[in-house]
């Protein structure tokens, strides 16, 4: 893949989970690396260079989601894993989505993504990649950067009544 970045795998996405991405990565040629928590992930992103940080919801969304912010002024990019229990996660997947992160429930979305940044990017830094990242999520890129929109959603198109949520979460 001809975006020089890495990715950070942090915490403890389930093995299946984690395999498979590790596996994806390799297979479009982005190393990776693990870190315990986010923490450490911090330190990691200021070493420089951007990339995609890979972890579960929750993990990422530490210390009300500054950890969001902070990747992306590194260059870097969230995917968000989301397990079983979304529906007590509800108001975490629209933070994530609002800063501009992907959420994923399957691996294959993570080959889908990877996929069309291969397809849409050249040489062009980070700049570039956040440009297309911002493409691909149907946003202009703002949302990357924590503003505004986040995925081509609005934060209202989230808000769903009490029978809609018990309908769609079998509550």
């Amino acid at each position: 893949m001809d975006l020089q970045f890495a990715a950070i795998i942090i915490g403890d996405l389930p093995a299946e989970v984690a395999v498979s991405v590790v596996n994806i990565l390799d297979g479009f040629g982005i190393e990776s690396v693990r870190c315990e928590e986010v923490y450490s992930a911090v330190c990691r992103l200021r070493e420089g260079g951007s990339g995609i940080v890979f972890g579960r919801l929750g993990e990422l969304c530490r210390e009300e989601g500054q950890f969001f912010e902070i990747a992306g002024r590194c260059g870097y990019f969230c995917c968000c894993y989301l397990d079983d229990r979304v529906a007590s996660r509800q108001r975490e997947v629209v933070s994530a989505m609002e800063r501009g992160a992907f959420v994923f429930t399957e691996p294959s979305e993570v080959r889908e993504l990877l996929g069309k940044l291969k397809g849409q990017s050249g040489s062009g830094g980070r700049r570039k990649t956040e440009k297309v990242i911002g493409k691909i999520l149907g946003d202009d890129g703002s949302a990357y950067r924590g503003k505004g929109r986040s995925g081509g959603f609005l934060r209202d198109e989230f808000r769903m009544t009490k029978a809609e949520t018990d309908a769609l979460f079998g509550a």
